[in-house]
């Protein structure tokens, strides 16, 4: 029997599902839904409407200290239709973690935990969920000491890079000069990347938005900086053909980062993987992926130019280690960092969710 779901997010999944149709976008972007049918899952969307508008939405945001209130409007709506409601983004389910919590919803609630949690808000999101998904350990055990007692509604999964978006691995063309590019928006420190690239006898390029471009007085002659909208409404979503088309002529992938307690880098990390390029990234404490210890990437601590420089320069001087690490982080991301296995144990947790384990 076909279990029904209605899944959520914050951004348009109608967009992320039309763009993955045409080719544009990498199956990972829809967070399961391109290919939870084949374990006997239907996904359905409700309309995106990112933000309350004023009026009383406005205010009932206020209330639940959260966006996405028309959203969860349309999810009470659909309810009846569906078996399960699926949130890949932890913002938007307080209405209605509020209303399972007091039985108001009747269908089981499942959300995917990205950042850290605030201790205050713990008890609510474990009263008012079925199951919780985390993509870190970090922020399944600082729920899981503030509730031991439900453990059994918490769980670790990896998130993974559809393979099939991504071209065969082949390892980075000889070149007179190394080619370095970033592409990244959220969280990002363009600004120190950019700086460190002062006058190294590299080729870069830079995809950021226009909110997180680099002062133009930090970019040299070697850097281009290519510019997209920060509208959520112009812009389109990172995985677009241009970047791609980019990650291929590289030959490391840079993803300089704010110093930040939340989870930042990993969307960058996966396409850096499953291109099968070597990795210099600034350290985010969240992140479970550590590229030192897997083998294929450096680790640079918030705003340390000195250290990217650092970085780079080991790099240039060792084009079969460039090479090498790039072929380890490709066996990584094929190993276990991939979308089928992300969507497996989603699958199976959404089934437990909803009582039907072991079902095909």
């Amino acid at each position: 029997m076909t279990l029904r779901i209605l899944l959520l997010n914050n951004y348009s999944m109608h967009r992320a599902r039309l763009r993955y149709g045409q080719g544009l976008t990498a199956g990972q972007q829809l967070w399961g839904a391109a290919h939870l049918a084949d374990f006997g899952i239907e996904t359905l969307i409700p309309p995106y409407i990112d933000t309350a508008r004023g009026g009383l939405h406005a205010d009932v945001s206020r209330f639940f200290k959260g966006p996405f209130v028309r959203q969860q409007i349309a999810a009470c709506a659909m309810a009846g239709s569906v078996d399960l409601i699926y949130a890949a983004c932890q913002y938007n389910t307080r209405i209605l973690a509020y209303l399972r919590s007091r039985n108001l919803l009747r269908i089981p609630l499942v959300a995917l935990i990205h950042h850290p949690v605030h201790p205050l808000e713990v008890p609510g999101l474990v009263a008012g969920h079925d199951r919780l998904l985390f993509l870190t350990q970090s922020a399944l055990e600082s729920v899981r000491r503030l509730a031991p007692d439900q453990a059994g509604k918490l769980e670790l999964i990896d998130w993974g890079a559809d393979l099939e978006f991504y071209p065969t691995w082949r390892p980075p063309e000889a070149s007179e000069r190394i080619r370095i590019v970033c592409a990244g928006k959220s969280k990002r420190d363009h600004d120190t990347l950019a700086r460190a690239l002062q006058g190294l006898p590299v080729n870069a390029e830079i995809f950021c938005s226009d909110v997180s471009a680099p002062e133009a007085g930090s970019v040299d002659a070697n850097t281009s900086v290519i510019i997209t909208s920060s509208d959520q409404r112009k812009r389109s979503l990172q995985y677009h053909r241009d970047v791609i088309d980019a990650y291929v002529r590289s030959h490391i992938i840079a993803i300089p980062l704010q110093a930040t307690p939340m989870l930042a880098g990993l969307t960058s990390l996966l396409d850096a993987m499953a291109m099968g390029r070597a990795v210099i990234m600034t350290r985010n404490a969240p992140l479970d992926i550590d590229v030192e210890r897997e083998g294929f990437g450096i680790t640079v601590e918030p705003g340390d130019v000195a250290g990217w420089r650092q970085a780079i320069l080991s790099l240039l001087q060792d084009p079969d280690r460039v090479a090498a690490m790039g072929r380890r982080a490709r066996e990584r991301v094929e190993s276990r960092y991939n979308l089928g296995r992300f969507t497996a144990s989603l699958a199976a947790a959404l089934k437990a969710a909803a009582g039907r384990d072991g079902q095909s």
